[in-house]
């Protein structure tokens, strides 16, 4: 059995231990994501400044996303795990462009990009990858009451 499957196991196991049945349909959509090609996408949501990115760096074992004390996340940016490192930006009219490791903040932070002046859909961020997440996608996204309304989403203008 390989990692998403066990992990499914696992969470389904805690649902049934707590008799959360809510999660039942959500669990059994999960498991048939697992059979397909390519990954499963697996969205961060919260207020800004609720930690999402801090928790998903914890997740990458370094610091991979920006964090601050003011809301950061300004574009929704994927974390992929593989066993290249880069960074490629989708832009709104359509193009995109692989950038270097050290961009990747002009894109995505609120305060280098302010009102996606840079006109960026979305940042996707790939980075070595620890085994057990392979085949997972994770989307930090901008908090639903971020500051900067352009930012909220890949659309906005």
């Amino acid at each position: 059995m390989g990692a998403p499957e066990e992990l499914l196991d696992r969470v389904s196991e805690i649902c049934r231990d707590f008799g959360i049945t809510s999660l039942d349909a959500q669990i059994e959509s999960c498991r048939a994501l697992v059979g397909r090609k390519g990954s499963i996408d697996l969205s961060v949501i919260g207020r800004f400044k609720a930690g999402k990115s801090s928790l998903l760096n914890s997740l990458a074992g370094t610091d991979v996303l920006p964090v601050g004390v003011i809301p950061v996340t300004a574009v929704v940016t994927y974390l992929r795990f593989t066993e290249a490192r880069s960074v490629l930006v989708r832009f709104l009219d359509g193009r995109e462009r692989e950038i270097e490791f050290g961009e990747m903040a002009d894109y995505v932070c609120a305060t280098r990009n302010p009102e996606n002046a840079r006109r960026a859909a979305a940042v996707e961020i790939s980075i070595p990858s620890p085994k057990e997440v392979v085949g997972l996608r994770f989307v930090d996204t901008p908090g639903p009451a971020h500051p900067s309304p352009r930012g909220l989403t890949p659309g906005s203008s």
